[in-house]
Protein backbone atom coordinates (compact mmCIF):
# COMPACT_ATOMS: atom_id res chain seq x y z
CA UNK A 1 0.00 0.00 0.00
CA UNK A 2 1.45 3.27 -0.81
CA UNK A 3 1.23 6.03 1.66
CA UNK A 4 2.11 9.42 1.58
CA UNK A 5 2.18 11.68 4.73
CA UNK A 6 1.30 15.43 5.09
CA UNK A 7 3.55 17.35 7.76
CA UNK A 8 1.23 19.75 9.84
CA UNK A 9 3.93 21.07 11.42
CA UNK A 10 5.19 24.41 9.75
CA UNK A 11 2.53 27.10 11.60
CA UNK A 12 1.97 24.85 14.85
CA UNK A 13 5.61 24.47 15.20
CA UNK A 14 5.97 28.25 14.96
CA UNK A 15 2.73 28.99 17.05
CA UNK A 16 4.02 27.15 19.60
CA UNK A 17 7.55 27.97 19.63
CA UNK A 18 6.24 31.39 20.51
CA UNK A 19 5.03 29.93 23.47
CA UNK A 20 8.46 28.33 24.66
CA UNK A 21 7.68 24.67 23.09
CA UNK A 22 9.23 22.72 20.71
CA UNK A 23 6.68 19.54 18.89
CA UNK A 24 9.81 18.03 19.08
CA UNK A 25 12.27 18.56 22.26
CA UNK A 26 12.06 15.07 24.35
CA UNK A 27 10.25 13.07 22.29
CA UNK A 28 11.95 9.45 21.43
CA UNK A 29 12.06 8.53 18.06
CA UNK A 30 11.13 4.72 16.91
CA UNK A 31 14.08 2.94 15.36
CA UNK A 32 14.59 -0.18 13.43
CA UNK A 33 17.01 -3.05 14.34
CA UNK A 34 20.33 -0.84 12.99
CA UNK A 35 19.32 2.01 15.03
CA UNK A 36 17.60 3.84 11.82
CA UNK A 37 14.11 5.78 11.69
CA UNK A 38 11.70 2.93 11.39
CA UNK A 39 8.12 4.52 9.43
CA UNK A 40 6.73 0.74 8.79
CA UNK A 41 4.66 1.55 11.35
CA UNK A 42 3.03 4.02 9.44
CA UNK A 43 2.19 1.97 6.62
CA UNK A 44 0.35 -0.69 8.64
CA UNK A 45 -1.86 2.31 10.09
CA UNK A 46 -3.29 4.70 7.94
CA UNK A 47 -5.30 3.91 5.12
CA UNK A 48 -5.02 7.12 3.42
CA UNK A 49 -2.98 10.20 4.62
CA UNK A 50 -2.69 13.47 3.32
CA UNK A 51 0.04 14.33 0.92
CA UNK A 52 3.07 15.46 1.73
CA UNK A 53 4.86 14.85 4.90
CA UNK A 54 8.62 13.49 4.96
CA UNK A 55 9.99 10.95 6.70
CA UNK A 56 12.38 13.55 8.06
CA UNK A 57 9.88 15.61 9.35
CA UNK A 58 8.02 12.52 11.05
CA UNK A 59 10.90 11.80 12.87
CA UNK A 60 11.31 15.50 14.19
CA UNK A 61 8.58 14.72 16.11
CA UNK A 62 6.36 16.50 13.69
CA UNK A 63 2.02 15.89 13.81
CA UNK A 64 0.82 13.18 12.19
CA UNK A 65 -3.08 13.24 10.85
CA UNK A 66 -4.50 10.57 8.41
CA UNK A 67 -7.49 8.21 8.19
CA UNK A 68 -7.50 4.16 9.26
CA UNK A 69 -8.98 1.43 7.41
CA UNK A 70 -12.34 1.96 9.30
CA UNK A 71 -12.76 5.65 8.32
CA UNK A 72 -11.82 7.02 11.87
CA UNK A 73 -9.66 9.97 11.55
CA UNK A 74 -6.49 10.23 13.55
CA UNK A 75 -4.40 13.19 14.85
CA UNK A 76 -1.29 12.61 17.20
CA UNK A 77 1.07 16.06 18.32
CA UNK A 78 3.67 15.24 20.38
CA UNK A 79 4.94 17.96 22.58
CA UNK A 80 7.58 18.49 25.46
CA UNK A 81 5.60 18.69 28.41
CA UNK A 82 6.71 15.70 30.33
CA UNK A 83 4.98 12.99 31.18
CA UNK A 84 1.29 14.36 30.32
CA UNK A 85 -1.61 13.09 27.52
CA UNK A 86 -4.55 14.00 26.60
CA UNK A 87 -6.66 11.67 24.46
CA UNK A 88 -9.94 13.02 23.08
CA UNK A 89 -12.36 11.41 21.14
CA UNK A 90 -14.52 14.03 18.79
CA UNK A 91 -17.58 12.49 17.22
CA UNK A 92 -19.40 14.94 14.63
CA UNK A 93 -22.86 14.81 16.11
CA UNK A 94 -24.51 17.19 18.62
CA UNK A 95 -27.86 18.83 18.92
CA UNK A 96 -28.05 20.08 15.37
CA UNK A 97 -28.03 16.91 13.93
CA UNK A 98 -31.06 15.65 15.90
CA UNK A 99 -33.29 15.83 12.60
CA UNK A 100 -35.78 12.42 13.64
CA UNK A 101 -39.03 13.17 15.08
CA UNK A 102 -38.72 12.81 19.02
CA UNK A 103 -35.06 12.48 19.35
CA UNK A 104 -34.24 16.15 20.36
CA UNK A 105 -31.53 16.02 23.05
CA UNK A 106 -30.38 12.32 22.04
CA UNK A 107 -26.59 14.18 21.10
CA UNK A 108 -26.61 14.96 24.96
CA UNK A 109 -28.76 11.90 26.63
CA UNK A 110 -26.29 9.86 24.43
CA UNK A 111 -23.15 11.26 25.88
CA UNK A 112 -24.04 10.39 29.66
CA UNK A 113 -24.76 6.87 28.25
CA UNK A 114 -21.36 6.31 27.18
CA UNK A 115 -20.03 6.38 30.44
CA UNK A 116 -22.21 2.77 30.91
CA UNK A 117 -19.62 0.26 30.41
CA UNK A 118 -18.42 -2.45 28.44
CA UNK A 119 -18.91 -6.32 28.69
CA UNK A 120 -15.33 -6.14 29.29
CA UNK A 121 -14.93 -3.42 31.78
CA UNK A 122 -17.99 -2.58 33.53
CA UNK A 123 -19.38 0.78 34.36
CA UNK A 124 -17.89 0.37 38.04
CA UNK A 125 -14.79 -1.20 37.12
CA UNK A 126 -13.87 1.32 34.17
CA UNK A 127 -14.55 3.44 36.36
CA UNK A 128 -11.90 1.95 39.12
CA UNK A 129 -8.98 1.65 36.88
CA UNK A 130 -9.12 5.11 35.56
CA UNK A 131 -8.98 6.18 39.43
CA UNK A 132 -6.25 3.95 39.97
CA UNK A 133 -4.50 5.45 36.79
CA UNK A 134 -4.93 9.15 38.11
CA UNK A 135 -7.34 10.01 34.96
CA UNK A 136 -8.88 13.18 34.18
CA UNK A 137 -12.19 12.35 32.05
CA UNK A 138 -15.12 14.21 30.93
CA UNK A 139 -17.15 14.87 28.45
CA UNK A 140 -19.42 17.43 26.47
CA UNK A 141 -21.78 18.11 23.97
CA UNK A 142 -22.63 21.08 21.44
CA UNK A 143 -24.78 21.93 18.49
CA UNK A 144 -22.14 20.52 16.44
CA UNK A 145 -19.99 17.72 18.27
CA UNK A 146 -19.60 16.12 20.99
CA UNK A 147 -16.29 15.43 22.91
CA UNK A 148 -14.93 12.95 25.47
CA UNK A 149 -11.50 14.43 26.65
CA UNK A 150 -8.74 12.43 29.13
CA UNK A 151 -5.85 13.51 30.78
CA UNK A 152 -3.10 11.37 32.27
CA UNK A 153 0.59 10.28 32.93
CA UNK A 154 1.77 9.51 28.78
CA UNK A 155 3.13 6.03 30.81
CA UNK A 156 -0.16 4.81 31.04
CA UNK A 157 -1.33 5.69 27.11
CA UNK A 158 -1.42 2.60 25.61
CA UNK A 159 -4.17 1.62 28.02
CA UNK A 160 -5.98 4.30 28.06
CA UNK A 161 -6.29 3.84 24.41
CA UNK A 162 -7.59 0.73 24.64
CA UNK A 163 -10.01 1.67 27.21
CA UNK A 164 -11.49 3.91 25.19
CA UNK A 165 -11.38 2.10 22.11
CA UNK A 166 -13.71 -0.35 23.97
CA UNK A 167 -16.56 1.91 24.80
CA UNK A 168 -16.87 2.89 21.56
CA UNK A 169 -16.87 -0.01 19.74
CA UNK A 170 -18.32 -2.09 22.90
CA UNK A 171 -20.52 -0.20 24.98
CA UNK A 172 -23.43 -1.84 26.68
CA UNK A 173 -26.86 -0.04 26.54
CA UNK A 174 -29.55 -1.66 28.42
CA UNK A 175 -33.17 -0.67 29.42
CA UNK A 176 -32.63 -0.17 33.06
CA UNK A 177 -29.44 2.14 32.44
CA UNK A 178 -31.31 3.83 29.66
CA UNK A 179 -34.10 4.88 32.54
CA UNK A 180 -31.36 5.71 35.17
CA UNK A 181 -29.73 8.33 33.27
CA UNK A 182 -33.02 9.77 31.54
CA UNK A 183 -33.67 10.97 35.38
CA UNK A 184 -30.30 12.65 35.41
CA UNK A 185 -30.97 14.41 31.76
CA UNK A 186 -34.36 15.47 33.21
CA UNK A 187 -32.85 16.99 36.20
CA UNK A 188 -30.65 18.98 34.25
CA UNK A 189 -33.26 20.14 31.89
CA UNK A 190 -35.20 21.58 35.09
CA UNK A 191 -31.93 23.22 36.17
CA UNK A 192 -31.37 24.67 32.84
CA UNK A 193 -35.02 26.75 33.04
CA UNK A 194 -33.63 28.13 36.10
CA UNK A 195 -30.73 29.46 34.88
CA UNK A 196 -32.12 32.89 32.69
CA UNK A 197 -28.67 32.70 30.57
CA UNK A 198 -29.30 29.92 29.14
CA UNK A 199 -33.21 30.99 28.78
CA UNK A 200 -31.83 33.23 26.51
CA UNK A 201 -29.78 31.50 24.85
CA UNK A 202 -32.70 28.59 24.02
CA UNK A 203 -34.51 31.91 22.88
CA UNK A 204 -32.35 33.47 20.31
CA UNK A 205 -31.50 29.96 18.74
CA UNK A 206 -35.41 29.35 18.78
CA UNK A 207 -36.07 32.57 17.31
CA UNK A 208 -33.51 32.85 14.78
CA UNK A 209 -34.68 29.37 13.21
CA UNK A 210 -37.61 27.91 11.82
CA UNK A 211 -36.46 24.48 10.42
CA UNK A 212 -33.22 23.19 11.85
CA UNK A 213 -32.35 21.60 14.59
CA UNK A 214 -30.31 24.33 15.54
CA UNK A 215 -33.51 25.82 16.52
CA UNK A 216 -33.92 23.41 19.87
CA UNK A 217 -31.51 23.45 22.56
CA UNK A 218 -28.81 21.11 23.08
CA UNK A 219 -30.43 19.49 26.00
CA UNK A 220 -33.99 19.25 23.78
CA UNK A 221 -37.30 19.52 24.23
CA UNK A 222 -39.15 18.76 27.08
CA UNK A 223 -41.40 16.16 25.85
CA UNK A 224 -38.53 14.70 24.15
CA UNK A 225 -36.88 14.13 26.85
CA UNK A 226 -39.77 12.96 29.37
CA UNK A 227 -39.96 9.84 26.71
CA UNK A 228 -36.26 8.99 27.34
CA UNK A 229 -36.76 6.41 29.93
CA UNK A 230 -38.11 4.08 27.28
CA UNK A 231 -35.95 5.04 24.40
CA UNK A 232 -33.29 2.21 24.53
CA UNK A 233 -34.43 1.89 20.46
CA UNK A 234 -33.80 5.52 19.70
CA UNK A 235 -30.54 5.03 21.36
CA UNK A 236 -29.27 2.29 19.77
CA UNK A 237 -30.56 3.89 16.53
CA UNK A 238 -29.16 6.95 17.00
CA UNK A 239 -25.65 4.92 18.00
CA UNK A 240 -25.66 3.27 14.76
CA UNK A 241 -26.39 6.43 12.84
CA UNK A 242 -23.58 8.99 14.14
CA UNK A 243 -21.21 6.74 17.03
CA UNK A 244 -19.22 5.27 14.37
CA UNK A 245 -15.51 5.89 13.02
CA UNK A 246 -16.35 7.58 9.76
CA UNK A 247 -17.75 9.94 11.82
CA UNK A 248 -15.60 10.25 14.44
CA UNK A 249 -11.92 12.17 14.91
CA UNK A 250 -9.26 10.80 17.81
CA UNK A 251 -6.28 12.92 18.86
CA UNK A 252 -3.45 12.59 21.09
CA UNK A 253 -1.37 15.35 22.29
CA UNK A 254 1.41 15.27 25.10
CA UNK A 255 4.56 13.38 25.68
CA UNK A 256 4.25 10.91 23.10
CA UNK A 257 6.28 9.44 20.27
CA UNK A 258 3.93 10.10 17.47
CA UNK A 259 4.57 7.10 15.19
CA UNK A 260 4.06 4.56 18.52
CA UNK A 261 0.86 6.40 19.57
CA UNK A 262 -0.27 6.18 15.93
CA UNK A 263 -0.27 2.04 16.34
CA UNK A 264 -1.66 2.50 19.61
CA UNK A 265 -4.21 4.29 17.97
CA UNK A 266 -4.64 1.87 15.23
CA UNK A 267 -4.09 -1.27 17.34
CA UNK A 268 -7.08 -0.68 19.43
CA UNK A 269 -9.45 2.29 17.40
CA UNK A 270 -8.79 -0.27 14.63
CA UNK A 271 -11.42 -2.89 15.69
CA UNK A 272 -14.19 -0.45 15.90
CA UNK A 273 -16.10 -1.32 12.93
CA UNK A 274 -18.16 0.95 10.38
CA UNK A 275 -21.78 -0.20 10.00
CA UNK A 276 -22.69 -1.29 6.62
CA UNK A 277 -25.52 1.55 6.47
CA UNK A 278 -25.20 5.07 5.49
CA UNK A 279 -24.05 7.92 8.25
CA UNK A 280 -27.33 9.66 9.30
CA UNK A 281 -29.15 12.42 6.92
CA UNK A 282 -27.72 15.89 6.55
CA UNK A 283 -30.17 18.54 7.91
CA UNK A 284 -32.59 20.33 5.27
CA UNK A 285 -31.42 24.04 4.75
CA UNK A 286 -32.93 26.61 6.57
CA UNK A 287 -34.64 29.40 5.01
CA UNK A 288 -33.21 32.76 4.42
CA UNK A 289 -34.27 35.34 6.95
CA UNK A 290 -35.46 38.32 5.44
CA UNK A 291 -36.76 40.91 7.64
CA UNK A 292 -35.47 41.13 11.47
CA UNK A 293 -36.59 39.41 14.60
CA UNK A 294 -37.07 40.41 18.12
CA UNK A 295 -38.87 39.20 21.32
CA UNK A 296 -39.11 39.63 24.95
CA UNK A 297 -38.54 36.82 26.90
CA UNK A 298 -40.42 36.64 29.89
CA UNK A 299 -38.58 36.07 33.35
CA UNK A 300 -40.85 35.20 36.97
CA UNK A 301 -37.46 33.99 38.49
CA UNK A 302 -35.39 35.82 41.02
CA UNK A 303 -34.66 39.63 40.32
CA UNK A 304 -31.60 39.42 37.57
CA UNK A 305 -30.28 41.99 35.70
CA UNK A 306 -31.64 42.73 32.46
CA UNK A 307 -29.80 40.60 29.42
CA UNK A 308 -29.96 41.24 25.61
CA UNK A 309 -28.62 38.85 23.17
CA UNK A 310 -28.35 39.69 19.32
CA UNK A 311 -27.71 36.94 16.50
CA UNK A 312 -26.64 37.36 12.99
CA UNK A 313 -27.12 34.58 10.49
CA UNK A 314 -24.16 33.47 9.22
CA UNK A 315 -22.58 30.90 7.04
CA UNK A 316 -21.23 27.36 7.88
CA UNK A 317 -17.50 27.12 9.73
CA UNK A 318 -14.87 26.50 7.23
CA UNK A 319 -11.85 26.63 8.69
CA UNK A 320 -9.14 29.07 6.56
CA UNK A 321 -12.66 30.35 5.05
CA UNK A 322 -11.85 34.10 4.17
CA UNK A 323 -15.49 34.99 5.06
CA UNK A 324 -14.80 33.07 8.48
CA UNK A 325 -11.78 34.76 9.25
CA UNK A 326 -13.41 38.37 8.12
CA UNK A 327 -15.97 37.52 10.74
CA UNK A 328 -13.69 36.69 13.35
CA UNK A 329 -11.65 40.02 13.13
CA UNK A 330 -15.43 41.69 13.67
CA UNK A 331 -16.15 40.25 16.96
CA UNK A 332 -13.31 41.03 18.11
CA UNK A 333 -13.46 45.14 17.05
CA UNK A 334 -16.78 44.39 18.78
CA UNK A 335 -16.20 42.63 21.78
CA UNK A 336 -12.60 43.18 22.94
CA UNK A 337 -12.50 45.36 26.48
CA UNK A 338 -10.16 47.57 24.64
CA UNK A 339 -12.23 47.92 21.70
CA UNK A 340 -14.10 51.03 21.08
CA UNK A 341 -17.57 49.87 21.03
CA UNK A 342 -16.93 48.13 24.15
CA UNK A 343 -15.51 51.06 25.94
CA UNK A 344 -18.48 53.55 24.25
CA UNK A 345 -21.31 50.96 25.68
CA UNK A 346 -19.56 50.22 29.32
CA UNK A 347 -17.39 53.30 29.94
CA UNK A 348 -18.70 56.19 27.99
CA UNK A 349 -22.63 55.58 27.71
CA UNK A 350 -23.00 53.39 30.46
CA UNK A 351 -25.37 51.24 28.69
CA UNK A 352 -23.98 47.84 29.92
CA UNK A 353 -22.07 46.32 32.37
CA UNK A 354 -20.43 43.86 29.62
CA UNK A 355 -20.53 43.11 26.23
CA UNK A 356 -19.34 39.34 24.97
CA UNK A 357 -19.15 37.47 21.94
CA UNK A 358 -18.25 34.37 20.12
CA UNK A 359 -16.49 33.73 16.54
CA UNK A 360 -19.23 32.26 14.96
CA UNK A 361 -18.17 27.72 14.42
CA UNK A 362 -21.04 26.55 13.35
CA UNK A 363 -21.11 22.99 11.05
CA UNK A 364 -23.77 24.39 9.53
CA UNK A 365 -24.64 27.90 8.71
CA UNK A 366 -25.58 29.41 11.98
CA UNK A 367 -25.36 32.79 14.13
CA UNK A 368 -22.66 35.31 15.18
CA UNK A 369 -23.85 36.47 18.32
CA UNK A 370 -23.20 39.17 20.84
CA UNK A 371 -24.57 38.77 24.64
CA UNK A 372 -24.86 42.21 26.82
CA UNK A 373 -25.65 42.32 30.44
CA UNK A 374 -27.41 45.83 30.89
CA UNK A 375 -27.67 48.32 33.66
CA UNK A 376 -31.30 48.64 35.20
CA UNK A 377 -33.55 51.09 32.84
CA UNK A 378 -31.81 50.71 29.75
CA UNK A 379 -34.13 49.56 26.53
CA UNK A 380 -32.81 47.79 23.63
CA UNK A 381 -33.29 50.19 21.41
CA UNK A 382 -30.48 52.37 22.38
CA UNK A 383 -28.31 49.34 22.49
CA UNK A 384 -28.81 48.39 18.86
CA UNK A 385 -28.61 52.16 18.14
CA UNK A 386 -24.93 52.19 19.57
CA UNK A 387 -24.29 48.61 17.86
CA UNK A 388 -25.58 49.85 14.27
CA UNK A 389 -23.24 53.03 15.20
CA UNK A 390 -20.40 50.74 15.95
CA UNK A 391 -20.35 48.72 12.33
CA UNK A 392 -21.40 51.80 10.39
CA UNK A 393 -17.70 52.97 11.70
CA UNK A 394 -15.93 49.51 11.09
CA UNK A 395 -17.09 50.43 7.54
CA UNK A 396 -14.34 53.11 7.45
CA UNK A 397 -11.23 50.83 8.73
CA UNK A 398 -8.16 50.52 7.22
CA UNK A 399 -5.56 47.93 6.79
CA UNK A 400 -3.09 48.90 8.85
CA UNK A 401 -6.29 48.55 12.05
CA UNK A 402 -7.07 45.28 10.78
CA UNK A 403 -3.70 43.92 11.05
CA UNK A 404 -3.29 44.78 13.90
CA UNK A 405 -6.46 43.12 15.27
CA UNK A 406 -5.20 39.90 13.40
CA UNK A 407 -2.22 39.78 15.16
CA UNK A 408 -4.46 39.95 18.20
CA UNK A 409 -6.05 36.92 17.48
CA UNK A 410 -3.37 35.20 16.19
CA UNK A 411 -2.15 35.66 19.90
CA UNK A 412 -4.68 34.39 21.39
CA UNK A 413 -4.68 31.25 19.28
CA UNK A 414 -0.97 31.02 20.07
CA UNK A 415 -1.85 31.20 24.82
CA UNK A 416 -4.72 29.17 23.80
CA UNK A 417 -2.14 25.91 22.75
CA UNK A 418 0.09 26.29 26.14
CA UNK A 419 -0.86 22.82 27.47
CA UNK A 420 -1.52 19.36 25.90
CA UNK A 421 -5.35 19.21 26.72
CA UNK A 422 -5.72 23.05 25.32
CA UNK A 423 -3.70 22.11 22.42
CA UNK A 424 -5.74 18.56 21.36
CA UNK A 425 -9.08 20.67 21.57
CA UNK A 426 -8.03 24.13 19.79
CA UNK A 427 -6.33 21.33 17.03
CA UNK A 428 -9.17 18.83 17.26
CA UNK A 429 -12.15 21.45 16.85
CA UNK A 430 -10.32 22.43 13.69
CA UNK A 431 -9.77 19.34 12.32
CA UNK A 432 -12.95 18.10 13.02
CA UNK A 433 -14.64 20.82 10.97
CA UNK A 434 -12.21 21.35 8.25
CA UNK A 435 -11.36 17.54 7.75
CA UNK A 436 -7.63 18.58 7.94
CA UNK A 437 -4.81 18.43 9.66
CA UNK A 438 -3.55 21.50 8.85
CA UNK A 439 -7.10 23.48 9.58
CA UNK A 440 -5.73 25.14 12.48
CA UNK A 441 -2.99 26.87 10.42
CA UNK A 442 -4.92 27.54 7.63
CA UNK A 443 -7.40 29.34 9.43
CA UNK A 444 -4.51 31.14 10.87
CA UNK A 445 -3.65 32.62 8.02
CA UNK A 446 -6.71 33.59 6.97
CA UNK A 447 -7.14 35.71 9.73
CA UNK A 448 -3.79 37.16 9.14
CA UNK A 449 -4.55 37.49 5.31
CA UNK A 450 -7.65 39.72 5.75
CA UNK A 451 -8.04 43.41 4.82
CA UNK A 452 -10.42 45.81 5.96
CA UNK A 453 -12.58 45.58 2.04
CA UNK A 454 -13.00 42.04 3.68
CA UNK A 455 -14.72 43.23 6.97
CA UNK A 456 -16.63 46.02 5.04
CA UNK A 457 -17.51 43.31 2.59
CA UNK A 458 -18.98 40.87 5.62
CA UNK A 459 -20.63 43.85 7.53
CA UNK A 460 -22.29 45.00 4.61
CA UNK A 461 -24.03 41.60 3.37
CA UNK A 462 -24.23 39.36 6.56
CA UNK A 463 -24.40 41.57 9.92
CA UNK A 464 -27.50 43.27 8.31
CA UNK A 465 -31.24 44.26 10.08
CA UNK A 466 -32.70 42.03 7.62
CA UNK A 467 -30.25 39.00 9.09
CA UNK A 468 -30.70 40.03 12.72
CA UNK A 469 -32.34 38.11 15.88
CA UNK A 470 -32.88 40.12 19.07
CA UNK A 471 -34.33 38.43 22.25
CA UNK A 472 -33.78 40.35 25.61
CA UNK A 473 -34.72 39.54 29.57
CA UNK A 474 -35.80 42.02 32.25
CA UNK A 475 -35.40 44.73 30.19
CA UNK A 476 -38.31 46.30 29.86
CA UNK A 477 -38.05 47.06 26.20
CA UNK A 478 -40.23 47.97 23.95
CA UNK A 479 -41.96 44.74 21.76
Amino acid sequence: MELLLRAIHPVVHLLIGVCGLSLGAGIARASGPDGSADSEGINTCFAEVEHGYSAADQQAGAPLYGTLHNGLRVLVLPTSDAGVVSVQTWISVGSGSEIERGTTGYAHFFEHLMFHGTPTLGRVAREQRLVEMGVEENAWTSQDETCYHLLASAAHLDELIAIEADRFANLSLSAEGVRREAGAVYGEFRKSRANPDERLWDALWANAFEAHPYLHSTIGFEADIAAMPDGLDRALRFRGQHYRPDNALVVVAGDVNAIEALAMVEAHFGRWERPATPLALAPAPEPDQRRPRLQQIPWDGPEVEPKMMVGWRVPAFVPGKPQLAALDIVVELLTARDAGFYRALVDEQALAWRVSGAKPRNADPGLLFMGFELRQGVVESDVVAALDAALAVLLEIDDAAVAAVAAQIRRQMIIGLADPESRAHALGIMALHGRSGTAFQDHVAAIQAVQAKDVKAVIQTLLIPSRRTIVSLGTGAEQ
